[in-house]
């Protein structure tokens, strides 16, 4: 995509060597931004470009290594959402985030087809 100009990058609650690690593992080409503060989040919802976004302070869960334990996650837990934007433009391209509840077991079912997305987006970008 970046032959299109599109860049692709992923953001995480964690920190920034937390997210190194993940991108290490995964063998991930694209880089990932650790955002423990949720300064990305915050900005993504004031601007209305995910307004739905869902930051989870508190889960309940009983591991203390994660969520729920305010030093792993000191300004809580960004949910997943996928956003495409075109920045020359000011066009936003696709749009989506999880809103976690019982419909979708908390947010785990319900997810795009990445795929099908990538396609959908690769085919507007060529439109321009």
């Amino acid at each position: 995509m970046q032959e299109n100009g599109v860049n692709v990058v992923a953001i995480c609650s964690e920190t920034q060597a937390e997210a190194d690690e993940a991108r290490s593992e995964w063998e991930c080409q694209m880089p990932i931004i650790g955002d423990q503060q949720n300064e990305y989040a915050h900005w993504m919802i004031k601007e209305g470009y995910l307004p739905k976004l869902a930051i989870i302070h508190d889960t309940g869960k009983k591991d203390p290594k994660r969520l729920g334990n305010p030093e792993w996650y000191p300004t809580g837990c960004v949910q997943p959402g996928v956003l495409f934007v075109r920045p020359s433009a000011k066009e936003t391209l696709y749009s989506w985030s999880v809103v976690p509840s019982p419909d979708n077991y908390n947010g785990a079912i319900g997810r795009p087809d990445v795929p099908a997305l990538w396609e959908t987006i690769k085919d507007k970008v060529k439109a321009k």
